[in-house]
């Protein structure tokens, strides 16, 4: 439900190339279903050939790449894509002001950085970090934005039934 809201904005700019940072197994399949090329970002070398199986299940293996690196130092040119995906990673990193950075850094002028992640008092995971176990609450994102304030074209809470569950941000990159 979270990628019908990525798809939004990605179609709203006419992408082709995307860099999901941190992505998760299915996304990139996801993405490829919808003729976006995607670059899978992720420490993790078995997400990354979860990513290539299922991409490979529905035969469109051939728009997905896989890159194993940190999300604070991706290895691209600046400007490299027409948007970055950064859905579900930031409460699970150390320092999400550098892998925001990045993700700004590898967007094109005129492109979208999306990101999702849950709100603080609704999801918990032992493997986020910070306060409150990394879930975000409006201060804490508001802070993580502020550099990026004149460029955050949205900011809501979504939810996939009732009650919102996470964040959605986009930020057009040079806006």
């Amino acid at each position: 439900w979270r990628a019908k809201h990525f798809l939004k904005y990605l179609a709203s700019i006419n992408a082709k190339s995307i860099v999901d940072i941190g992505s998760i197994s299915v996304y990139p399949t996801i993405w490829g279903l919808h003729d976006l090329t995607c670059t899978a970002v992720d420490i993790s070398q078995n997400a990354l050939d979860q990513a290539l199986v299922i991409a490979t299940k529905y035969n469109v293996q051939q728009l997905v790449t896989t890159v194993r690196s940190r999300a604070q130092s991706l290895p691209f040119a600046d400007g490299a894509y027409d948007a970055a995906i950064l859905g579900e990673i930031l409460e699970h990193v150390p320092d999400p002001d550098a892998v925001l950075a990045e993700a700004v850094r590898v967007t094109k002028d005129g492109g979208l950085v999306l990101i999702s992640t849950p709100l603080a008092h609704h999801h918990y995971d032992p493997m986020h970090m910070g306060p409150e176990n990394g879930g975000w609450n409006d201060a804490k994102l508001a802070y993580l934005l502020s550099s990026y304030k004149k460029q955050v074209i949205v900011l809501e809470k979504i939810a996939e039934e009732k009650e919102p569950s996470c964040y959605f941000v986009v930020i057009k990159k040079g806006s």
